[in-house]
This record gives C-alpha cells, structure tokens and sequence, in this order.
C-alpha cells in the first residue's frame, strides 16, 4: 500500500509546473488529488494527466468567497480533507517606486492571504477528520531577498511566520504544520512569464552585481521538491518537520 493511500489532498496552483508536479506525486503516493487554479482549461489538462484520483477545481485564491466555495465543494465531494499545499504563488518584478497597485495586490493577496484564506477553510474539515497536515510552499529569498523581488521574498516570509505562530495553535487539533523552503526550480515554472524583457534585463545585471546570482546555486529538479513534500507528510503522527529547505549547490 501507497504511503498516502486514501488520504485526500489539495493543492493551490496545482495545474501547472510545480503544483502539477506535486500533485503528481501525492497521487502516485495513493491520494485523491484537488488541484486548483483559476484557468479552467488548464485545470482540465492537468485532469487529464493525472486521472481519475484528481478532481480539478476552479478557484481564485485571492477571493475569500471564491476559497469559501471551493471548500465547501470540497467537503460536500469527500466530507474531509487530510492534507493542503500552499503552492499558488505570484512574482512581480520592480523597483518599489515604479510598482503598480495591480502588482502589489497580486503578489499579497496571492502568496499571503490566499495561503491564509485556504489555511482558515481547511482547518475544520481537517478537525473534524481527526488531524491533518498543512504545508505551504517558501523561498530561499526568505534569507537573502533579491532587489526588485523584495515584496515577493517578503510574502513568503510572512507566511514562514504565519506557521511558526499556527503550529501552537493547532497542534492540539492534531493538525500539523509545516513549510518547504526551495530555491529555484529547474523546469520552467512559469514565475517569470509576465516580466518584460527590459525590466528583467535590468534585474538581472542588478543580481549579478550583488552576487544574488551565486547564491542563488544551480536550480532544483520539480521532482526533487515533490518527493521531499510527499517525505514530509509521510512523517510518523507523532513527529513532524517544522520547516525543510531545499536549494540546488
């Protein structure tokens, strides 16, 4: 038997690169699979990879109601929920005085009070369940934020504060916390589609002038990342790992 045989899992941005990849994983480990997003066509061809242990979900993460609704589906298709990735995430790249309004909200409504908005929805059903495991998706710009990514480096380590302070709170529920620190994926992910040529030009030369480049390590197959969350969840109750990195040398 799978190590998550049964057990029933969701993952935010899951219909694409890491996500995809995640979610993969968790239903080759034997779980059902709800995999979010707002694009319903890419939902549906993610479904298609990933069979039928997964049930594609529309869901805007940004939007409590739009959250609030996708659980209750949830909990109305499986009546519980024993696992939540927190992966959905947006990066915007700017000088802070030349960033817009549209890119400020994307990046705090997305990486930060979506991970909230989900964690609040899950945390009931997963009561009710008896327990469950919650992890959400870091970046290794938490120890060293790049210039022009500041606001999405501080994104990520509002929520690695979030889930020190909810581990207390829940660990009476039986509920466990966790969060994976990774550093940049291999495969293309997607995170850098929206950024122009001449900005990201500048960021660059910028990087590589304060070393952020170096330290930024050879990337990291979304694979590896995958096997180390399905590793984290298949944990003994009794145990736990508050908080893995893991970072191409």
């Amino acid at each position: 038997m799978n190590a998550l045989e049964g057990k029933i899992a969701l993952v935010t941005g899951g219909s694409r690169s890491l996500g995809l990849s995640i979610a993969q994983t968790l239903v080759e480990q034997g779980a059902h699979v709800i995999i979010t997003a707002r694009n319903q066509s890419a939902l549906t061809d993610a479904a298609k990879i990933l069979g039928e242990k997964c049930l594609p979900l529309q869901m805007d993460i940004r939007n409590p109601a739009s959250v609030k609704e996708g659980f209750a589906m949830v909990e109305k298709t499986f009546g519980r929920l024993d696992i939540l990735v927190n992966n959905a995430a947006v990066g915007c790249i700017h000088r802070i005085d030349e960033a817009s309004d549209a890119d400020l909200h994307a990046q705090v409504e997305t990486n930060l009070l979506g991970v909230i908005y989900a964690i609040r929805e899950a945390v009931p059903l997963m009561r009710r369940a008896g327990g469950g495991d919650i992890i959400s998706i870091s970046s290794e710009s938490v120890r060293l934020p790049f210039p022009m990514l500041s606001v999405y480096a501080a994104t990520k380590a509002a929520i690695e504060c979030l889930a020190t302070g909810l581990r207390d709170e829940l660990r009476p529920d039986k509920i466990r916390i966790a969060t994976l620190r990774c550093g940049n994926i291999a495969e293309n992910s997607g995170f850098g589609d929206n950024w122009s040529d001449e900005v990201k030009a500048a960021a660059f030369a910028l990087w590589s002038s304060t070393g952020h480049l170096a330290f930024a390590g050879q990337p990291v197959p979304q694979g590896l990342v995958a096997q180390a969350l399905a590793n984290m969840l298949c944990l003994a109750p009794s145990g736990g790992a508050d908080l893995v990195e893991i970072r191409g040398r």
